[in-house]
C-alpha cells in the first residue's frame, strides 16, 4: 500500500472533521437543537443522495434491489446513531466538556474499565502484561 495516500486520506479526514464546526459558528443564536438538525440534513439527507447519483448509475434502483431486512436494518443502526450523537450532544451540554467526555466514552464498554490495550479475547488478568504495569 501506499503510504503516501494514506497520510493523505488522514490529513483529509482531519480537514473535515476540524472543518466541521464551521459554519455554525453563523448560526450562534440559533438552539444547538435547531442547528444540528440543519447541519444533521444537510449531512445525512442531501450530501449522501447528491454524492451517491454522482458515483452510481441508479442509486434508486440499487435501492430497490435491496430486501426490506437489509433497509429495516440499515435505517435502524443510522436511527439508533443519531439517538447515540444526540445523548452525546445532550452530556457536553449538560456536564461540560471534561466530565461530560468522561462519562459518555466511559459507557462505551461495561466489561472494560478502561484498560482498552487488551484484546477481547484475552482475559482480565493478561491485560497487565499488554500494558506493563507490573
Amino acid at each position: 500500500m501506499n503510504p503516501f495516500l494514506g497520510v493523505f486520506f488522514h490529513w483529509l479526514g482531519g480537514l473535515a472533521s476540524g472543518s466541521f464546526y464551521v459554519p455554525y459558528k453563523g448560526v450562534k443564536k440559533w438552539a444547538w437543537e435547531v442547528y444540528w438538525l440543519v447541519g444533521g440534513f444537510f449531512s445525512w439527507i442531501i450530501c449522501p443522495v447528491l454524492l451517491a447519483s454522482l458515483l452510481t448509475n441508479d442509486v434508486f434502483g440499487v435501492l430497490r434491489q435491496q430486501t426490506l431486512g437489509t433497509l429495516w436494518w440499515t435505517y435502524f443502526f443510522g436511527a439508533m446513531w443519531g439517538f447515540g450523537g444526540l445523548t452525546f450532544g445532550l452530556t457536553m451540554r449538560y456536564l461540560g466538556m471534561s466530565l461530560g467526555m468522561g462519562v459518555a466514552l466511559g459507557y462505551r464498554d461495561p466489561d472494560d474499565p478502561g484498560l482498552s490495550f487488551r484484546s477481547p479475547r484475552r482475559p482480565l488478568e493478561d491485560s497487565a502484561t499488554l500494558i506493563d504495569l507490573e
